[in-house]
C-alpha cells in the first residue's frame, strides 16, 4: 500500500513537472528551436536516469533504502516547489 501511494504521488508530480517545463519552453524558446530544445531536454533526462539510479543504489547499500527514499522524496518536493515558483512567473 505505501508503495502504491508513493507511486501515485510520484506520477502526479511528474505530470505537474512535465506540464510546467512544456509551458515554460513554449513561452520562452523561439518557435524554430522548440524541437531541438525539447529533444535535448529528453536526452539529458534519459541519460541522467541511469546515473541517478546507480548513485541511489550505492547510497542505499551504504545507508539503507529508507533514508535514501526519504532523501529522494524530499529532494523531489523541494525541486518541484522551486520550479513551480520560478516557472509560474
Amino acid at each position: 500500500m505505501p508503495g502504491g501511494i508513493a507511486l501515485a504521488v510520484f506520477a502526479a508530480g511528474t505530470v505537474v513537472w512535465n506540464s510546467l517545463c512544456a509551458s515554460y519552453g513554449q513561452r520562452h524558446v523561439p518557435a524554430g528551436l522548440l524541437g531541438r530544445v525539447g529533444a535535448a531536454q529528453r536526452m539529458v533526462g534519459l541519460l541522467a536516469a541511469p546515473v541517478g539510479a546507480a548513485l541511489a543504489g550505492l547510497a542505499a547499500s551504504a545507508y539503507g533504502t529508507v533514508p535514501v527514499a526519504g532523501a529522494a522524496a524530499g529532494t523531489f518536493a523541494l525541486v518541484t516547489l522551486a520550479a513551480w515558483r520560478t516557472l509560474r512567473a
